[in-house]
Parts: structure tokens; sequence; C-alpha cells
């Protein structure tokens, strides 16, 4: 059985920590916003047993505060601001 993981797990794990999936494991929406957002990790680990090489994980550190649209096609996340007017 394939491992779900979700948004509760993501938000109780420590910012910039980062979380070793199984292979084949599912992810929430959800959760990789959240994950995106706290700046979590999220590594599938490779069949040979062996998670990937630690690598700098995403961040939103620096963007002033506001309204963003977040949007993740093919593992690439695209961040716009929201205006209002």
């Amino acid at each position: 059985m394939k491992r779900l993981v979700t948004e509760r797990e993501v938000l109780e794990l420590s910012a910039g920590s980062r979380l070793v999936l199984p292979q084949g494991a599912l992810v929430t929406p959800a959760a990789r916003d959240a994950a995106l957002v706290r700046g979590v990790e999220l590594v599938e680990k490779r069949s040979s047993g062996a998670p990937p090489p630690a690598g700098p994980g995403p961040t939103l550190a620096g963007l002033p505060d506001g309204e963003y649209l977040v949007e993740l096609r093919g593992g690439k996340a695209r961040i716009r601001r929201v205006e209002r007017g």
C-alpha cells in the first residue's frame, strides 16, 4: 500500500526540515503547498534505499507580506504576488 502524506504531517515538522518519502508515496496538493511555504524539502527515497543528497529546499524568505498565487507544474513552483486594486 502506498503511503499518503498530508498537510497535517508537513505542518508538524520544523520549518526548513527534510521529509524522506518512500518510493511511490502520494503527497496531497495541500501537503506540497505547506512544504513550499514552510521550506520543508520533500525527497523521494531511491530504490537503493539511500535518499538523494541534501540540497537547498524551496524557501519564501525575503518575500514581502502579501497575497501570493502558487502554481505547481512538473515539480516546479511559480509564485506570483496578487495585486488588489
